[in-house]
């Protein structure tokens, strides 16, 4: 029985073998049937070199397109970034966040505010603002016009509220440092409140 199973197995393996070596010269037959000129051949390799190169070229032309986006995205938002930063220093965009509020109730002048405001800008002042007045790369210039203490035009009444927006710490740090401001302050018996 198990011989018989073994030629029935073998015969259906060379049967098997026997289809599949027909289904070989067929097409071996096909492609030997068909007209292939040397020419056509030729012709189909350099179509197909001639498409390749253009499609090296478009793909060059793209990745130059696509650094020049990139580029000018870039471009886009430093320049977004400047604006803001800019919008900031002309005082057209509030400022917010910690820091220091100094109250003068007597009369200042115009040496003492350019002394009090340049210590604070040394110490990091993001923003200092006088009587809501804001000091701006523009709007910082202190004058006396006969007894009147002025911001760029605009009268400073007392008491003389400071706010100066940054590192309070270190901004108060600065104005209690002896031999500063607050010292000359109270030389001259100008009472300050923090």
């Amino acid at each position: 029985m198990n011989r018989k199973i073994t030629l029935i197995v073998v015969g259906g393996i060379v049967g098997l073998l026997i289809a599949l070596q027909f289904r070989s010269y067929a097409g071996v037959e096909a492609l030997l049937a068909r007209d292939v000129s040397e020419n056509d051949v030729l012709s189909t390799i350099y179509v197909l070199k001639m498409a390749n190169q253009s499609l090296k070229q478009d793909i060059s032309d793209l990745e130059t397109q696509l650094s020049q986006y990139s580029d000018q995205t870039s471009a886009y938002e430093t320049l977004v970034a400047e604006i803001e930063k800019n919008e900031l220093l002309l005082g057209l965009k509030p400022i917010f966040g910690p820091g220091l509020e100094v109250i003068v109730n007597n009369e200042l002048n115009v040496e003492l505010m350019v002394d009090l405001t340049n210590e604070w800008w040394g110490a990091g002042a993001e923003a200092i603002s006088v009587n809501d007045l804001r000091l701006t790369e523009i709007a910082n210039s202190f004058t006396m016009l006969n007894d009147l203490l002025l911001l760029d035009g605009n009268i400073l009444e007392v008491p003389y509220k400071f706010t100066i927006i940054g590192d309070s710490e270190v901004l108060e740090n600065q104005l209690l440092q002896p031999g500063g401001t607050l010292d000359r302050l109270e030389a001259e018996s100008t009472p300050i409140t923090e």
